[in-house]
């Protein structure tokens, strides 16, 4: 566009903004009249506001539009300027063919000065008069412009940009409904503002929102005018960028929010107009090369009051284009070559370059690979140009696609396909036949063939061999003279176009020596059976082997004949084996040769063999031998370890208690082990005959003779019931001593956790053994000895304990010692829920167990009752008697006069000379004495309890059996161990929680403290404390006193009447004791290391100390 034309354009802009609209003559009262078009604009609200400098002011008109959009609006004798603002309504949204609703969002045009009693028409309110209202408000706000200058200049702007056209009196073209056949003024609004709507369609899609959920294309206009109204620029920031759908995230991949940069009302506008002309929706029929120039002109947009950046060179919608070249490298070849042929094949590794161009800049380039983003190299890529690596696996086609996108916002998908090929030919060798052995000239044929084509074909490592090449290979060879016999190795190949080769040995035998043998594996040297089998490898330096065949030494004649065995590469000789005792064989073998080699002639080795083998029929004898030979312990039924303090043990553990009489074990034997000794490591059969670690063992014979096959193998099979995994073992037995006099040989088999490592994390105590010891001898007899069946006791070791009554004194929250029942510390903290305490608020502890474990393994104990036991907290509370003679008080249902006039003796009313009949006395009466005197117990259901007279000093005991033990590790020297410090549970003994003692290291045990603990809580009968000045009291009863007593005569009887008053009987603590008496017992079990911080206890708990916790603790000494 030339300088002219702006300069034009910006003149009739300027001046259209001046006037905006049409006036007409002059009348008693101002009128706007125009049309709203965003599509247009039905039913809608149209007020027209005073500004005030930048503010609206009063209303000063209201109308509607009609289904055309059409308004008009009367503003009496009001002068200007004026803003229109168009509310509710709807219109048919461009792209979507939905109806709108324009709801609270506003469209607006600025009337900047207007005489009153004007007829203003052709007032047009739009998309680009709404951004034009908000420009105007900007420059009259910020740069403090005069507001018909600022309209002047936003409007010249905005008009100029946006088509070059005068918004303020168009009316946009209908493009949905109308077959608009030329791009003039109407037909380039209409266009621009359906474009506006297909940008927020694209907005959406890209954010993948549905249709319910779709930016409308209201929304992308409100935010341009914010983003214009907050720095007159279109940049897509207010305060912070402006994003479509608000507060969804911009990635890199997949759907996004749309940034709202000056790109929006140029390019990306130009693209949308592009978009239009192409969709269905669009029914104006003129060519999309009439709007060309507008697209060009929105692109290179670059007005610097309105724009911080230039625009594009003109508006491109020509895709960019991609080159490729593609190499490959295979495994252990030279590379990388160009893709080969027209089919590109291509195996290995993918070497892919793509290169992209486009006049209007590159802004990305990607690459896939079989559906993935191809992985880049190292150095990085640019939007030009991709370099990639990819292995290749399948053989058939495989598709790269670029995907490249120019700064127009143009993309296109550019393929390049290569045929994979990662298959080497296939390859058969026809000829020589390696079985046949030659003796003159010999034929070569084989046969290549692979999809890609052959492009070698060789044989090499026969010297003066003459073939053809290609797929076929034809030719032959003359073995040399000399050497005679050999094997002459021969190697055919074969390569495809892509370079995979395959390759086959095969060899050339020329042979005149028999075959050479020897034993594949040692011929067996002792039988049961009545057949022997020797497996014979026969080589022949080329012929090949025929046949291998044996005899008996003693039969010449005789020509038994192997049987080849594949897995071994060697020939099964089956012979007859007879009598008892050393039977001799001869083997040999023939070769294929013409005529064959016999080794049988030539009668020495290696051309022969002559195996010599026992025969032994007998199984071996095995038994359980008796007394101290059978094996012995020490029973550890009793085990315990030793102490240099009361619950100080020595470290490393001294165990004792350890019987002091060795006991045979044999069939039956019940034996006691601690748990903690069941893995003593390895051991000989002279440790255990030396009752080193005490390991009881077994001991077991099998009787071996000269004339019989030797002993090969002494296993045992362990059979655990109660054990853990595995319930079964195996393995060998220790060799011990040959016993010549006896004709025997001795073993020994030790009872630990590695003959039986179910013993590790056995769930019983005690577990029942079944032995089997078995002898295997060289002919493969076997014999077992009777099974040994054994009771285990899996005896838990003892603790070091010691009770610990070193106590904090003072006002120890986690001591049920140190509170006052009066002064400055209330006995009630000791109770109240809310006062952190010993574990919380739940108990208060009693009596505190430090516990230590000398042993390699964590124990598990806890503590609790043998019997049954209880314990009380016991009060002392005061009694008095307070005047209450004021009113009536009504307590548990009944009421209670302030004092009462009782008959004493039944007929005062007869007698009285006022007052007339009195109720009778509630309570006994002595010759006009009262025995027993009235009271009301607070909380009774009856009203009168007669009572002889409270004892100035009551003890009122509350009851409880329930306590517990709690462990916690580091233990403290006084006591105040944290919570946190409390020790692993999840273990349960005698039906209470248990607690994990770690084992010990080195010189120093696992230790944990124990403490015994009860509810921290106080219930009926105790009454509740109320805390009354430095005391606590509580009201007990309501009962009366005697004031006076009145008497009169009856019949010469004397009559009695007592007046009495009412008193408060109230009690007042003095002191409290907590009392226990609790027998308990400290229970223990072992546990094993399972992995990670699991540790299953083993075996049965037993009770390893007992004892008494007595306590009487004066809760008020302090």
């Amino acid at each position: 566009m030339s300088l002219q034309r702006v300069t034009l354009l910006l003149f009739f802009a300027a001046l259209g903004a001046a006037c905006t609209g049409t006036e007409l003559p002059s009348g008693p009262g101002g009128t706007l009249t125009g049309v709203v078009v965003k599509g247009p604009v039905a039913k809608a609200d149209v007020r027209v506001f005073r500004l005030l400098g930048t503010e609206r002011g009063a209303e000063v008109g209201r109308g509607a539009t009609d289904d055309a959009g059409g308004y008009h609006v009367d503003v009496g004798i009001e002068e200007g300027p004026f803003l229109v603002v168009v509310t509710g309504g709807s219109f048919v949204d461009e792209a979507s063919a939905t109806p709108v609703s324009l709801g609270t969002t506003e469209l607006t045009a600025l009337v900047p000065s207007f005489t009153a009693g004007t007829h203003l028409t052709d007032v047009a309110v739009n998309v680009v008069t709404h951004l034009t209202a908000g420009l105007s408000l900007y420059y009259a706000r910020v740069e403090h412009q005069d507001i018909v200058q600022a309209h002047r200049e936003a409007s010249g702007h905005l008009n100029n940009h946006f088509g070059a056209l005068d918004w303020s009196r168009v009316v946009p073209a209908d493009l949905t409904t109308e077959a608009v056949p030329i791009l003039d003024d109407a037909a380039k609004a209409g266009l621009i503002t359906a474009a506006l709507s297909l940008q927020a369609r694209g907005i959406s899609d890209a954010a993948g929102l549905t249709p319910a959920a779709r930016v409308q294309s209201l929304t992308l206009l409100s935010a341009l005018y914010d983003d214009l109204a907050y720095d007159g620029y279109f940049d897509g920031d207010v305060a912070q960028p402006l994003v479509l759908p608000p507060g969804m995230e911009i990635r890199s991949a997949g759907t996004t929010a749309t940034r709202l940069d000056s790109s929006i009302p140029r390019v990306r506008l130009a693209r949308a107009i592009e978009g239009w002309l192409t969709s269905d929706r669009n029914t104006a029929t003129f060519a999309p090369a009439d709007a060309r120039q507008l697209q060009d002109d929105l692109s290179r947009g670059s007005n610097p009051r309105i724009f911080r950046t230039p625009g594009q060179s003109g508006f491109d919608n020509t895709p960019p284009t991609v080159s490729w070249n593609v190499r490959f490298t295979l495994e252990g070849a030279e590379g990388p070559v160009q893709a080969v042929g027209e089919k590109n094949l291509v195996g290995g590794v993918l070497q892919v370059q793509a290169l992209a161009n486009d006049p209007s800049g590159m802004k990305s380039l990607e690459v896939m690979i079989a559906n993935a983003p191809m992985p880049p190299v190292p150095q990085g890529n640019s939007a030009y140009r991709y370099e990639g690596t990819w292995k290749t696996d399948q053989d058939g086609p495989l598709t790269l696609v670029a995907k490249a996108t120019d700064f127009s916002g143009n993309t296109a998908e550019h393929e390049y396909v290569v045929t994979v090929d990662n298959t080497a030919p296939t390859l058969e060798v026809e000829a020589p036949v390696e079985s046949i052995c030659y003796s003159g000239v010999l034929p070569l044929a084989s046969y290549a063939v692979d999809e890609a084509g052959i492009g070698q074909h060789a044989v090499a490592g026969l010297e003066g061999a003459t073939f053809t090449g290609g797929a076929e290979l034809l030719g032959s060879w003359a073995p040399p003279a000399s050497p005679a016999d050999g094997i002459f190795p021969a190697t055919f190949s074969a390569c495809d176009l892509v370079g995979h080769c395959v390759r086959q040995e095969i060899s050339v035998r020329v042979d005149r020596t028999p075959p050479v043998l020897s034993f594949w594996q040692p011929p067996t040297a002792a039988t049961n059976s009545n057949t022997v089998t020797f497996l014979v490898s026969a080589v022949d330096v080329s012929a090949g082997v025929d046949r291998v065949f044996g005899r008996l030494a003693t039969k010449p004649t005789e020509r038994v004949a192997g049987v080849y065995e594949s897995s071994s590469r060697a020939f099964q000789v089956t012979m007859p084996v007879e009598g008892e005792g050393k039977v001799s064989y001869v083997l040999w073998a023939e070769d294929v040769a013409a005529p064959r080699n016999s080794g049988a002639t030539r009668g020495v080795n290696p051309y022969v063999l002559t195996p010599t083998v026992v025969r032994d029929t007998k199984p071996p004898v095995v038994q359980l031998l008796s007394g101290r030979e059978g094996g012995v312990y020490r029973s550890e039924r009793d085990i315990a370890h030793a102490e240099s303090a009361t619950g100080v043990p020595v470290m490393p553990v001294q165990y004792t208690g350890l019987n002091s009489v060795e006991e045979a074990i044999g069939e039956g034997g019940i034996l006691y082990k601690s748990v903690t000794r069941l893995s003593p490591g390895p051991l000989t059969a002279a440790d255990l005959e030396a009752l080193k670690g005490n390991t009881p063992w077994l001991g077991f014979s099998v009787l071996e003779t000269a004339t019989e096959a030797p002993i090969n193998l002494v296993t045992y099979s362990i059979s655990c019931t109660g054990c853990g995994s595995p319930a079964t073992s195996t393995g060998n037995l220790l060799d011990w001593k040959l016993r010549s006099s006896q004709g025997d040989r001795t073993y020994a088999l030790p009872i630990t956790t590695d003959t039986i490592p179910g013993l590790r994390n056995a769930v019983t105590s005690p577990v029942t053994l079944k032995v089997t010891v078995t002898a295997r001898d060289a002919a493969g007899n076997i014999g077992s000895a009777p099974p040994v069946n054994l009771t285990l006791h899996l005896v838990t070791p003892t603790l070091s304990i010691a009770e610990q009554t070193a106590y904090p004194s003072a006002r120890d929250l986690k001591s049920p010692y140190g509170y006052r029942v009066s002064g400055h510390f209330p006995y009630a903290d000791l109770w109240a829920p809310e006062t952190l305490a010993f574990e919380g608020t739940s108990v208060m502890r009693i009596a505190r167990f430090h516990v230590r474990n000398p042993h390699s393994v964590p124990m598990v104990v806890n503590i609790t009752q043998s019997q049954p036991g209880a314990w009380k907290v016991v009060e002392a509370w005061s009694t008095e008697a307070r005047p209450d003679a004021t009113g009536t008080r009504v307590a548990d249902g009944f009421s209670f006069a302030a004092s009462y006039e009782w008959d004493l003796s039944g007929a005062y009313g007869l007698c009285a000379t006022s007052g007339g009949t009195r109720p009778p006395y509630p309570c006994s009466v002595s010759d006009g004495i009262p025995e027993t005197y009235p009271l009301h117990p607070m909380g009774s259901t009856q009203q009168w309890t007669c009572d002889a007279g409270s004892p100035s000093t009551v003890s009122i005991v509350g009851q409880y059996g329930h306590w517990d033990s709690i462990g916690y590790g580091s233990p403290q020297p006084l006591g105040g161990e944290y919570e946190s410090s409390r020790a692993p549970s999840g273990y349960t003994l005698s039906g209470r929680a248990a607690w994990r003692v770690p084992a010990a290291t080195g010189t120093t045990p696992g230790e944990i403290v124990l403490y015994v603990v009860v509810p921290r809580g106080r219930s009926a009968p105790l009454p509740t404390l109320t805390a009354v000045g430095d005391h606590y009291e509580y009201v007990y009863g309501i009962g009366y006193s005697t004031r006076k007593t009145s008497t009169c005569r009856f019949d010469g009887v004397t009559q009695y009447m007592a007046t009495n008053d009412r008193r408060l009987f109230v009690r007042t603590l003095n002191s409290a004791l907590l009392d226990v008496a609790l027998t308990y017992n400290v229970n223990a079990v072992t546990t094993h290391v399972a992995g990670g911080d699991v540790f299953p206890a083993v075996g049965a708990p037993r009770v390893i100390k007992t004892g008494v916790v007595s306590k009487a603790v004066d809760l008020s000494a302090n």
